[in-house]
């Protein structure tokens, strides 16, 4: 059985010659270019990085056996493919810049190519008794190779390469299994009472030592940071061999490789300024911003035929009117866009005034019925390490909002009452705390009661606040319920009474907060609610972007039926700045379907304030010992407030005031507030109730 020999005409000789012409004209042009880089070199194309790519190997082969691999016989091995993947690292140095949208540049690349192998096969024909038999013959190699590319890349527009070159290296690995298949019939085998015969493993004999290839490619570098000095990049080579893998017989392996490369350039590759930089960064976002929401509002749209919502009016209500003024209302005419602007001029006028508060502190921390323990309104601290961390002033901070009325005012300062004792405390060495702990004589053990109210603030200024204990001084009472006094108010005699040797201790709390005003008071919101598979939720949110942040001013929500109208009070948060006001109206349906209405904005405009306020909450009459006369407030009381109807409030009395404070600069015309100003469901409202609040404002 002698198989057709055809061994392809590729002496060595002449593979040397044309790598030595190949490497000859790589050099010479290197040379040539390389006598301008000192002058005209761009900087800008110094690149290194790393790369990776997807290898496709076509192996071309056409020999029939190789030399030092027992076989039976001679049969040709056609070609075949196989895939495979690199790792590498890359360097490109700048030669020469021929214009300037052409750069020349050196490039050089070390690769690691593997599972560079494939298993080749040879079919032949034999006669045998009764017929003829087909065998197989199966070569399978496995080859890694390390390989270097020098060559000299053109780079246009700074962003597109293309790269010519020569490709040279080794193999690192050339392993092989060879065997002989019977294929067909199958009821026969070799002497050896196999299919398989001439079986054998080890190092593919004979492999050159030295491989090169023609290379050449494109690539495409992608920007990801303004200066350009970190760049991706999609890369496409293609290398031919010429050499054999081993010399003397016809088999050469040809690749293509798709990959990925990062690269970093130590300088910047744009030409464009910062401002320039940012402003095309800037207009990349809104532009992707911009598409993204058309996308969303088309899929939306398409998805949701019966579910839309959009504010179409806005009607300011005057501060003196009850109904809403047509005369500066106006109409939202857009409704596609995403920013919706009125179609006349209209603001929200604000001013913000600074205000002086003195709160009145009120020297009484009160129990419930049979209880000494302090309760859960009053804040109190876990440690000493959080007392020292407490600052009366910090209280300007939490209650600078002007949303807050005077009785959430009132509240903040009121249950910080122990704290604030125990700072003014740690603060004056040489005052002197009473605290008289009361309870009425039908509770249960009133003497031990009355004492263990007092012990209980005095132990946590003891243990947290860390007072001497010669700075406390403790006292009890039991006092006899009085007849002339409702029972509902009997929890005002259930208390922890203080008193100080000098004023600093009890003084006014002071904050200086900013009162916010606008007009109009009130904003009347036209809606259009539509959800054809039934509403499940709406949800409406005014918010205002202060130093880039978006603050929620106010938010509300509500379910089925959709409501045609909605007025937001804005007194109770006004907007903290001249920045613009965003209102944006959400729709859920009963299937979880969101559609989000144009985004509205309302302009604002803020004046300056002429004037500054001072504003006091005031308690009636409190004497200094407020034990002894704690039944003469209450008797008193009565020629000022109702006790049957305790939300009936004073009305202004010749004198009051001057009893109650003195401020010299105070005009004829200071008036004395007869709103509420605590809930006298609480005894502590109850005695805030009776006060009074004065207002009056001074020139800024």
């Amino acid at each position: 059985m002698m198989p057709l020999l055809q061994n392809a005409q590729t002496p060595k000789g002449r593979n040397m010659n044309t790598a030595l012409t190949i490497a000859t004209i790589n050099v010479a042009i290197s040379l040539s270019l390389c006598a301008l880089c000192a002058q005209v070199a761009d900087t800008t194309a110094l690149r290194f990085g790393l790369s990776a790519s997807y290898m496709i190997h076509q192996h071309y082969a056409n020999f029939s056996t190789i030399p030092g691999i027992p076989s039976c016989c001679q049969q040709q091995y056609g070609g075949t493919s196989a895939q495979g993947w690199s790792i590498g690292a890359l360097g490109e140095y700048p030669i020469v810049k021929l214009d300037n949208a052409l750069t020349i540049s050196a490039t050089g690349r070390a690769l690691y190519f593997h599972n560079v192998g494939a298993n080749l096969t040879a079919l032949e024909r034999v006669r045998i008794a009764g017929g003829t038999a087909t065998i197989r013959h199966e070569l399978e190699t496995s080859l890694s190779a390390f390989m270097f590319e020098p060559t000299v890349t053109a780079r246009y527009l700074r962003r597109l390469t293309a790269s010519l070159g020569i490709q040279v290296g080794t193999f690192v690995q050339s392993a092989y299994q060879y065997r002989e298949r019977i294929i067909e019939p199958d009821d026969i085998t070799y002497t050896n009472g196999q299919r398989t015969f001439n079986g054998s493993t080890g190092i593919l004999p004979g492999v050159s030592p030295l491989q090169i290839a023609l290379v050449g490619g494109a690539a495409l570098e992608l920007q990801v940071n303004q200066a350009g000095t970190i760049l991706p990049s999609l890369e496409a080579f293609y290398a031919l061999p010429l050499r054999s893998v081993i010399p003397d017989i016809d088999w050469r392996i040809a690749s293509l490789r798709l990959g990925f490369s990062l690269k970093f350039s130590p300088y910047r590759t744009t030409d464009l300024t910062p401002a320039e930089l940012e402003q095309r960064f800037q207009d990349s976002l809104r532009q992707a911003q911009a598409i993204a929401q058309q996308a969303l509002a088309e899929a939306q749209e398409a998805r949701k035929k019966e579910l839309k919502a959009r504010i179409t009016a806005i009607r300011p209500i005057a501060n003196s009117q009850s109904q809403p003024s047509d005369t500066i209302s106006y109409t939202i005419a857009a409704t596609g866009n995403r920013d919706v602007r009125p179609t006349a001029a209209f603001a929200i006028r604000l001013k913000r005034i600074p205000t002086t508060q003195r709160i009145a502190l009120l020297p009484m921390i009160f129990f419930a019925e049979n209880s000494s323990i302090i309760p859960s309104r009053y804040k109190v601290l876990t440690s000493s390490s959080d007392a020292s961390r407490f600052s009366p002033e910090a209280l300007n901070t939490s209650s600078a909002a002007s949303s807050l009325s005077s009785e959430k005012l009132i509240a903040t300062v009121y249950y910080q009452i122990i704290n604030i004792i125990g700072y003014r405390l740690r603060n004056a060495a040489k005052s002197m705390l009473t605290i008289t702990g009361t309870a009425l004589d039908y509770e249960q053990q009133p003497q031990r009661l009355a004492e263990a109210r007092a012990t209980a603030v005095a132990s946590y200024l003891y243990n947290v606040w860390r007072i001497p204990r010669e700075q406390i001084i403790i006292s009890h009472k039991v006092l006899s319920a009085p007849h002339h006094i409702p029972i509902t108010r009997h929890d005002e005699l259930r208390s922890a009474q203080l008193s100080a040797n000098s004023e600093g201790l009890l003084e006014d709390v002071i904050l200086n907060i900013e009162r916010r005003f606008t007009v109009p008071e009130r904003l009347q919101l036209d809606l259009e609610i539509v959800a054809g598979q039934g509403l499940k939720q709406w949800d409406l949110e005014i918010f205002q972007f202060t130093q880039r942040e978006a603050l929620t001013i106010h938010a509300a929500q509500g379910q089925a039926p959709a409501p045609q109208t909605y007025t937001w009070d804005i007194r109770t948060h006004p907007p903290v700045s001249a920045d613009e006001l965003s209102m944006r109206l959400t729709i859920d349906d009963i299937t979880n379907n969101r559609f989000e209405a144009p985004l509205v904005t309302l302009k604002v405009v803020e004046e300056p304030p002429h004037i500054r306020e001072e504003r006091s909450i005031l308690l009636h009459n409190t004497p200094n010992d407020t034990l002894r006369k704690i039944a003469l407030i209450i008797q008193q009381s009565q020629q000022y407030v109702d006790i049957d109807r305790p939300h009936v409030y004073y009305t202004h009395r010749d004198g009051l005031l001057q009893r109650l404070i003195n401020f010299q600069d105070i005009s004829s015309s200071t008036t004395i507030s007869q709103k509420r100003i605590f809930d006298d469901a609480t005894p502590e409202g109850r005695m805030y109730a009776m006060g009074l609040v004065v207002e009056y404002a001074l020139p800024k």
